[in-house]
């Protein structure tokens, strides 16, 4: 039987009682659809579509261009939803690779097949489409899927199939057949969206697989296409490559072999045929190909790295950029990485980041609580995020209120502060009510499932609902030293880096720009990475695989890390990086670890200087620099082999209005108006399809700590213990361990410390209320205001806060043997003390200081409008007072008795 008429009783099959025959029927409208290559090559005029599809020669369905949403759908559309019909079986001919970064054939040897059977076991999908029958004539008995991780390898059990010569490569080459990798479909969302609404059983199949694919062109010059084919597949590394003596056999005969005189050709004069904003289609009159420049969108997106201590070279970098006015609005970050993208997308100059990291020391967000989880948890990571997220959202709010008036601030501010943390929708909301402010338009963090070992995404599009600095604390919260995080959902989460620490592919080509890398990158996106080593040789070479640990490392940071194969992870970092390759600032580090925290001043510096002269090169080399800032100086280009093949461009790409210009231009170079309609009417049917959220995964939406505060608590409550927390989260940070004397009260001091956080900011009073030992005097107060903030205005409490802070920059006027002592001092005396540090009168204070040792409390001085006769009784006068120890839990309820005494 002809192979036409076996394809056409296959497909028209009933699919009640022959299932399989559907899915034979979505694999033809997929690479129907699909925007089909060659070897790199659009398809030839002269095959159909059944030449391409029904050969000895398997394809690849490409999932690179598809958001994680449009893959989930088109695997159910296309052959999830038909598993039950399918057995499993060993891999025999063929398997999938992913090291280049997309899904690739690799065959199989029979030592191949049998190490796959030991120890990797994978398995294919198989349907059976119809028995094997003993006859010359053609036959398709079944189709067999292998799944990648970025695409499916397709193959169909046939035999007797025809060869056609010069399809694939030069007939009498050196490849052998099957060649593999020869046929690949790659796929967007929008034609995935057009795949899915399709009636499946009333297509016309006969005109589909008897015709060209509709992308097709006429080749002109067929070894002109064989030569691009073979240069494709050598560029890929499709083509073994001779054996050494062979390579040494052609080397030395190259110095035999008379060398050819290349005569001088005519340039390659293209004229302008079309002009676009940002772009310009150029056409060579001889030939009648196409080159299409498109100017490179200017940077939006920044990408950070994870590597601990070394964030400060991130800072170094974003001076770099701020100074050379690019600011972007779109940030992500794994790990160390993620608290510089939090920062950024807050609005903080370089100035203040710097200063922020400066604070960052071991004491400050180590507590150490070891156990076989870790040392530390990330409470105090958390806190100071907290400190750093209000500080700004508080700045805002004031500039708003500046803006719109003390009502609409009131009204914005209950919307941000509504769910009583801030979220990423509470800085959603605040930049939807105030789209001038200093906040970016996204934020992407990153954090690693230890159970189901896949890395998570945090944003306003995956997880509104999510805690902003807890999503930071936990994607920074490095294996080993900090413990990871159980949320609700039973998981346990930790550092980020793990499985992404360069999470470039949080963003996605957002195709506003005609033309695209080879990679489906997001070309609005700048990386940052440190040079840790194998990076610099991925930029400086060109490699065709990147290198990875062994198996003994790989086991070893599994058992560091709690997550299954790390390596596999890094392995990916160094291929985005390969991606990424004209898009990232690689910063040399030198030795400093990712665990080092406390690193001197000189060293961060140093940091500071290096990604600083790191990005500076990038810009120079990447950017025209003038007055009014730097402007992006790349173009892209690409050559078509004539106008068609540009229209078909637009077509995979989606883009109708270069469609509709190429295709003015088309008709008047000899395309007919029925191919025309025919593309129009595939793939851009409806008015505009509709493009769905580009984000790279909805799987951790809800769910995942929606640890909002209870609605009973009044959000008055939660707007005060927000005002409390970041009043004395930088006296934390200042108050020296020399202020408090005896070892268990420094312990004390330290659980309390690190037991301050936005929601229960007074919760330090627990251990802070049991230190009696010797202190200071300032420590003393600082306790007392903690102590008695219900029975003061929340303003004034503020103010006097604010004093302690910025009094306790004088540490060394301040470091007085009288400030030192068991103190229980009375409110009265602690304004005093406050309004003498106020006026920075430290001989006043010592001396205060001395005479309260003793009981006595020295009289203030008091200034009359009119003079008053001197009373001699009152110079022997002085205030005594009788206090006793009041629980904590009860200080509120009782008050002080008061006796004068001569």
């Amino acid at each position: 039987m002809p192979k036409e008429q076996v394809l056409k009783e296959l497909i028209s099959q009933n699919s009640v009682f022959h299932p399989n025959s559907q899915l034979l029927r979505k694999l033809v409208l997929t690479v129907y659809y699909g925007w089909l290559r060659i070897n790199g090559q659009p398809p030839d005029k002269q095959f159909s579509l059944a030449d391409y599809v029904f050969d000895e020669e398997k394809f690849v369905i490409d999932f690179n261009g598809l958001t994680e949403t449009a893959r989930k759908k088109f695997n159910h559309w296309l052959w999830k939803s038909q598993a039950n019909n399918a057995h499993r079986a060993f891999l025999s001919s063929s398997a999938t690779t992913d090291y280049r970064g997309y899904t690739a054939e690799v065959g199989l040897s029979w030592w191949g097949r049998i190490v796959n059977w030991v120890f990797y076991r994978k398995k294919s999908y198989q349907w059976p489409l119809a028995p094997v029958e003993l006859t010359f004539d053609y036959q398709l008995n079944g189709i067999e899927i292998c799944k990648g991780k970025h695409g499916l390898l397709v193959g169909l059990n046939q035999f007797c199939i025809e060869t056609q010569a010069n399809k694939y490569h030069q007939a009498g080459d050196a490849q052998e057949e099957p060649l593999l990798n020869t046929k690949r479909v790659q796929l967007t969302d929008e034609m995935v969206g057009s795949l899915l609404e399709l009636d499946i059983e009333n297509q016309d199949y006969d005109s589909i697989l008897n015709q060209p694919h509709p992308f097709s062109i006429e080749v002109k010059q067929p070894k002109k296409r064989m030569k691009a084919m073979y240069e494709h597949r050598k560029v890929e590394r499709f083509i073994t490559p001779p054996a050494w003596y062979q390579r040494v056999w052609e080397w030395t005969n190259s110095f035999f072999k008379k060398k050819k005189e290349w005569k001088s050709k005519a340039q390659n004069n293209f004229h302008s045929i079309l002009k676009k904003e940002n772009a310009e289609v150029l056409q060579q009159a001889h030939t009648g190909e196409i080159l299409i420049m498109e100017k490179r969108p200017e940077i939006d997106t920044m990408v950070f790295c994870g590597g601990g201590a070394k964030i400060f070279a991130h800072v170094g970098a974003y001076k770099a950029f701020q100074e050379s006015g690019i600011q972007p609005s779109k940030f992500a970050g794994s790990s160390a990485g993620a608290i510089m993208a939090i920062l950024c997308y807050l609005g903080y100059s370089w100035v203040e980041i710097f200063g922020f990291f400066k604070s960052f020391k071991e004491e400050n967000i180590v507590h150490y609580n070891i156990d076989s989880s870790g040392i530390s948890d990330t409470d105090a990571l958390k806190a100071a995020l907290d400190f750093m997220i209000i500080k700004k959202v508080n700045q805002i709010l004031s500039e708003y209120e500046t803006i719109a008036g003390k009502e609409a601030a009131k009204e914005l501010r209950s919307l941000v502060y509504e769910p009583g943390v801030i979220t990423f929708e509470s800085l959603k909301r605040l930049k939807q009510a105030y789209p001038k402010c200093c906040l970016g338009d996204e934020l992407i963090v990153t954090a690693t499932n230890k159970e189901k070992r896949k890395t998570v995404y945090f944003s306003y599009g995956h997880s509104p609902q999510k805690e902003v600095s807890k999503a930071g604390a936990m994607s920074s919260s490095f294996p080993i030293v900090f413990k990871p995080t159980l949320l609700p959902d039973g998981n346990t989460y930790n550092d980020g880096g793990i499985l992404s620490n360069l999470p470039t592919e949080a963003f996605s080509d957002d195709k506003s720009t005609f033309l695209k890398s080879d990679y489906d990158n997001c070309l609005k996106l700048v990386a940052f990475q440190f040079d840790n080593g194998p990076e610099r040789s991925i930029l400086n070479k060109l490699v065709h695989r990147v290198y990875r640990e062994n198996f003994l490392w790989n086991w070893i940071y599994g058992l560091l890390t709690g997550v299954r194969d790390p390596v596999s992870g890094w392995e990916r970092d160094r291929l985005k990086l390969l991606h990424y390759s004209g898009q990232t600032v690689l910063i040399p580090i030198g030795n400093v670890s990712a665990t080092q925290f406390d690193i001197c001043a000189e060293d961060q510096e140093k940091l500071l200087e290096k990604g600083y002269k790191a990005a500076k090169r990038y810009i120079d080399s990447h950017y025209q620099i003038s007055e009014k800032g730097a402007r992006n100086a790349e173009y892209l280009h690409v050559k078509f082999s004539g106008i068609d093949e540009a229209i078909y461009y637009s077509c995979y790409r989606g883009h109708r209005d270069w469609f509709e210009a190429l295709a003015k231009l088309g008709l008047s170079r000899g395309i007919s108006e029925e191919k025309i309609e025919q593309l129009r009417r595939m793939y851009f049917n409806s008015s505009e399809n509709k493009k769905e959220e580009s984000s790279r995964s909805d799987k951790n939406k809800g769910g995942l700590f929606d640890n909002q505060l209870p609605k009973v608590i009044e959000k008055k409550a939660v707007k005060t213990n927000m005002r409390i927390f970041q009043a004395i989260y930088p006296i934390f940070l200042e108050i020296p361990y020399e202020w408090i004397n005896k070892s268990s009260d420094l312990k004390l001091y330290k659980d309390g410390r690190h037991a301050n956080t936005i929601h229960s900011p007074l919760r330090c009073l627990q251990s802070l209320s049991q230190i009696k030992g010797k202190t200071h005097i300032l420590f003393h107060i600082f306790v007392e205001l903690l102590k008695n903030q219900t029975q003061k205005n929340i303003e004034e409490l503020c103010r006097q806060f604010k004093i302690l802070e910025k009094v306790l920059s004088y540490k060394k006027e301040l470091n007085h043997h009288a400030l030192f002592d068991c103190w229980n001092l009375l409110p009265h005396q602690v304004n005093r003390i406050l309004k003498i540090c106020e006026q920075k009168a430290w001989d006043a204070l010592a001396a205060l200081c001395e005479s309260l040792k003793i009981g006595e409390e020295p009289l203030q001085d008091i200034v009359y409008d009119e003079p008053k006769e001197k009373d001699a009784c009152m110079d022997k006068w002085y205030l005594h007072s009788v206090r006793k120890d009041i629980p904590v839990d009860s200080w509120y309820e009782q008050g002080c008795g008061y006796t004068m005494s001569a």
